[in-house]
C-alpha cells in the first residue's frame, strides 16, 4: 500500500500539546477505507496476495500507543494522499 511515493511530515507544539502530521503519497486509483487502516491485522491489498508485505499490525500499535498517552490519532485519504495526524 505504501511502497514507494512521496513522505512528508510535520509537527507543531502549543498549549502543552504536541500536533505531528505524516503523509504519504498512493495510487490516486486506490482507494483505501481509512475507517479500517487502524484495526489489527488489517490490509489494504484485498486480494492477500503477498504482493503487499507486512502483516497489518503497526498501525493499531502506533493507535495503541498513541492512546496510552491520552492521544489521539486519525487518517484521511485526500487524492492521492493519506495524512496520519496525532494530537498528544
Amino acid at each position: 500500500m505504501f511502497a514507494g511515493g512521496r513522505r512528508n511530515q510535520s509537527d507543531s507544539a502549543s498549549g502543552g500539546k504536541v500536533e505531528i502530521a505524516v503523509s504519504h503519497t498512493v495510487d490516486a486509483a486506490q482507494h483505501i477505507d481509512v475507517s479500517w487502516l487502524f484495526e489489527r491485522f488489517y490490509r489494504a491489498d484485498e486480494s492477500h496476495s503477498g504482493a503487499v508485505k507486512g502483516t497489518g499490525i503497526g498501525l493499531s500499535i502506533v493507535k495503541a500507543t498513541v492512546q496510552a498517552y491520552g492521544g489521539k490519532i486519525t487518517a484521511k485519504q485526500s487524492g492521492d494522499t493519506i495524512t496520519f495526524g496525532a494530537v498528544l
